[in-house]
């Protein structure tokens, strides 16, 4: 039987430690990890994140540029501008319909064929949380939840398509920044893997308590934002991952695709 096989499969990769990627087909984290570098900075920092998966739709412009150009189709290549006015970061959702923008006070959603304004995301875990963009997960956007007034921030999940709050973005104590980068990749049905990376907990001088240095990955159920695993970067390359109760060491991590 396929269950059985898969199941055995696991079990011995999870003995020895086998590479990700030939290890699980059955919905978990594995086959999603990678490991990234930020470039942002002189020396490159290396990361554990998540496969980007193609999408139909792409979204390409300068922050508080007056349009944007959206892509959709087979390969993105139909493309057309869209108004937005004055704006921060863009995600577009995967058939191209709607965009999410960083805006002045809150995370906005416009409609990709007219540019208007369908609504705007607003944080229920602090209010003045409510800024910056946000990142597609279907019909859910991962909203940053930029304090306005000050660098730190409180993500969240909410409803792109009717703007209901849905939850915390890991848990009611977790914390962010306005530099935090985030990969998100699709596992199956509700669930995604959502990679979070902090540089300056990289370069901090004591050892970083968060995990974010090194990158962490969550595979969430975005309808009820409820974490099912985690999977920790080590330093050196290698990944605990956490299912439960039970952790699991993955002695490798392939370097992420080329974009």
């Amino acid at each position: 039987m396929k269950l059985v096989g898969s199941v055995v499969v696991a079990l011995l990769a999870s003995l020895v430690g086998a590479p990700v990627g030939a290890a699980r087909a059955d919905g978990t984290l594995d086959a999603a990890l990678c490991r990234r570098q930020d470039t942002r900075w002189d020396k490159p920092i290396p990361y554990l994140s998540v496969v980007r998966a193609p999408t139909a739709a792409s979204v390409t412009g300068e922050a508080g540029a007056p349009t944007v150009t959206v892509c959709r189709g087979p390969g993105s290549t139909r493309c057309a501008p869209v108004s937005l006015g004055d704006h921060g970061a863009v995600d577009v959702n995967a058939d191209g319909s709607l965009l999410v923008v960083a805006a002045a006070r809150a995370a906005r959603i416009h409609d990709v064929r007219t540019g208007k304004l369908k609504r705007t995301l607003v944080s229920k875990r602090i209010r003045s949380y409510s800024c910056g963009g946000g990142r597609w997960l279907g019909d859910v956007v991962l909203a940053r939840g930029d304090n306005c007034e000050e660098f730190d921030a409180l993500p969240y999940l909410a409803n792109g398509r009717t703007g209901r709050y849905i939850a915390a973005f890991v848990s009611k104590t977790f914390e962010a920044n306005g530099e935090t980068l985030y990969d998100v990749a699709h596992v199956e049905g509700s669930r995604w893997a959502i990679a979070v990376f902090d540089h300056y907990q990289a370069e901090a001088d004591v050892v970083d308590p968060t995990g974010l240095g090194v990158g962490t990955v969550f595979l969430i159920d975005v309808k009820t934002g409820k974490v099912k695993a985690t999977a920790h970067g080590v330093a050196g390359g290698g990944v605990v991952i956490d299912e439960g109760k039970a952790s699991r060491p993955v002695a490798s991590v392939p370097a992420c695709p080329a974009p």
